[in-house]
């Protein structure tokens, strides 16, 4: 929101999902399977009436600037969806 904001970008609203896929085994310790998350997944669905590519380089440059993904994204895969007014725009 702090990019749009600055953009003058303006933003009906905004809901972002996390997901995660992880083997269950690991958490009880069962044959040795590490219980960290293989992939965690990301969907940002965003109404506005700004551009999907304008949307697009926020989102971006939102990423770039989280120090949570920056340092996630070290060590796990990412998947990213940015969906704006229900259809699906690459980032």
């Amino acid at each position: 929101m702090r990019y749009a904001a600055l953009e003058d970008v303006p933003i009906d609203a905004l809901e972002t999902t996390a997901t995660g896929t992880w083997d269950r085994r690991g958490l009880y310790g069962i044959s040795g399977v590490d219980p960290a998350f293989r992939e965690i997944a990301i969907e940002t669905k965003v109404s506005t009436s700004a551009p999907n590519d304008k949307v697009a380089e926020i989102a971006r440059r939102t990423h770039r600037s989280c120090p949570i993904y920056t340092t996630l994204r070290k060590e796990t895969a990412f998947t990213i969806r940015l969906i704006v007014n229900g259809h699906q725009v690459p980032l």
